[in-house]
């Protein structure tokens, strides 16, 4: 199903999983963007796992991938700040 179809069909939400929203320039689309943040040796092991590749040829293509950093900046929500705010407002 393509992305406006779901316009066309009145939906209120649509999810989309889209590990380079942000660098395919997807997050036009959005009205929020929320990122699903994992470590940098999670990522690597699953698509080692997924693509049947080496770390080195993993850890290549991250290379030439946006930052963490900057798709933190870029999306409305993360998992990772979420988390923190929560841990910090439990200890205050």
């Amino acid at each position: 199903m393509e992305i406006f179809d779901f316009e066309k069909q009145n939906m209120q939400v649509v999810f989309l999983d889209a590990p380079l929203l942000f660098e395919a320039g997807l997050d036009v689309l959005c009205a929020e963007t929320w990122l699903i943040h994992a470590s940098e040796s999670i990522r690597v092991l699953r698509t080692i796992k997924r693509d049947n590749v080496s770390e080195n040829d993993v850890r290549m293509r991250m290379r030439f991938q946006m930052s963490d950093e900057q798709k933190i900046e870029m999306a409305d929500f993360c998992n990772r700040q979420l988390k923190r705010r929560r841990v910090f407002e439990e200890t205050n």
